[in-house]
């Protein structure tokens, strides 16, 4: 089966939780044995067409980095219908917004290979988030979501013929939305590599490395620099915790800092943190594993809304009590009291710090909550099972274009 994928960013651009998704089921395509390409954006360092864990990616030279506009939507389809032509696909799949230029050619030309669509965050979601920080950003950005709402997905929701989402919030939120009906959604979780995402004692080169003892009590923080992300509560946290324990220490683990790297040493300075806040930026995938493992406990103060926030799942995997906002999605993966705690009030640095405490002074209660999290995750989150459940699915919608598909549900995924 040849499956070609519609991106506008790739891990190779920035690490984020689409792209972790991208990749996750690009090569779970590849490990069946089928052929995988990705379209997608230009990238500043890199040729046209690069080959990258069994599948190619075509960089589309003439667009800009990162950005879904006409001229990606263009030139993305211009390269399909030529790799098209000398080969036929047998699947497509739409990551995020990213390929409704193909859902309008499937509705105009329904003997066109069948769409996927992958989604992470429904865009009535997306419209909330921005509306709930006003400012003359979150204005254009509302008001982008309005326009792909009104003229892409209402108009060519009904032509793609599966929607898959990583929860029971998001198919909800998907289906709230009117552009897709029940039959469409599939839920399926992602999942991590258990075996590579393990408990493991802290490895004591990485602590070395930053002069921490093995004794010292760590948190981590991993996600992009965004504020919806949670750094700057995290750094609050990070403030009370270091009254309470002279020798913390906390690991951001931060993705596309760039710009913002000045407003991040900024916080630091004025909560007089540079001492005991590890920066480390970028942190390539494979390597990911060995952060979580140098840490006691995660932070994750969400603001939300989140798909399936995969940061959770990892540190769950690698034996990690969680201390996270109570929102939706993540009380789907983490149960209160049982996983770790979650916040209710998750911008009070307070509270974030009363719930870190005990799985930072007691290690009996951190190593009790951290075989939970790695129970519930060989349970309901490896990527043998998920990827087994995905890859089923793509073929049947691909063998199968005009049969009418029972949609997936996952009632296991619920933590309860």
């Amino acid at each position: 089966m040849r499956v070609c994928f519609f991106s506008r960013l790739a891990s190779d651009h920035v690490h984020g939780g689409l792209q972790s998704d991208l990749d996750s089921r690009a090569r779970w395509l590849v490990e069946r044995g089928h052929e995988v390409t990705v379209l997608t954006t230009a990238h500043p360092q890199l040729g046209d067409v690069q080959t990258r864990d069994g599948m190619s990616l075509h960089f589309l030279q003439g667009t800009s980095p990162e950005r879904q506009n006409g001229t990606w939507r263009r030139k993305s389809l211009e390269r399909f219908l030529q790799l098209h032509r000398s080969n036929p696909f047998d699947l497509v799949i739409m990551v995020g917004g990213g390929g409704w230029q193909y859902a309008r050619l499937r509705k105009l030309h329904p003997e066109v290979p069948p769409v996927v669509m992958l989604m992470q965050s429904p865009l009535l979601w997306n419209l909330s988030a921005t509306m709930r920080y006003p400012s003359p950003l979150n204005l254009v950005r509302s008001l982008w979501s309005l326009y792909y709402l009104m003229c892409w997905n209402r108009r060519y929701g009904r032509s793609v013929d599966a929607v898959l989402v990583l929860s029971e919030s998001v198919r909800r939120a998907a289906l709230a939305e009117g552009s897709f009906n029940d039959e469409q959604v599939h839920v399926i979780p992602n999942g991590v590599n258990t075996r590579c995402f393990r408990p493991c004692e802290r490895p004591r080169e990485i602590r070395e490395r930053w002069g921490i003892r093995q004794d010292d009590p760590v948190a981590i923080w991993v996600s992009r620099f965004r504020a919806e992300k949670g750094w700057r509560e995290t750094l609050g946290t990070a403030s009370l915790l270091r009254k309470r324990f002279p020798r913390f220490r906390l690991i951001l683990a931060v993705a596309g800092l760039r710009a913002g790297r000045a407003r991040l040493m900024a916080l630091m300075r004025k909560l007089d943190l540079t001492s005991c806040v590890i920066v480390a930026e970028d942190v390539p995938h494979s390597k990911l594993a060995e952060y979580y493992q140098a840490a006691d406990v995660l932070l994750a103060p969400l603001h939300g809304p989140e798909g399936q926030p995969l940061i959770l799942i990892e540190a769950m995997a690698c034996g990690l009590p969680i201390v996270a906002s109570a929102i939706e999605s993540v009380t789907e993966i983490v149960v209160d009291g049982t996983y770790g705690s979650l916040v209710s009030r998750f911008r009070d640095p307070k509270e974030l710090a009363n719930a870190a405490i005990p799985f930072l002074e007691n290690r009996e209660a951190r190593v009790r909550a951290g075989v939970r999290c790695r129970e519930r995750v060989l349970a309901v989150y490896d990527e043998r099972v998920a990827s087994k459940r995905t890859v089923d699915l793509l073929e049947r919608i691909a063998g199968m274009p005009e049969t009418a598909i029972s949609p997936i549900h996952t009632a296991a995924v619920s933590a309860t």
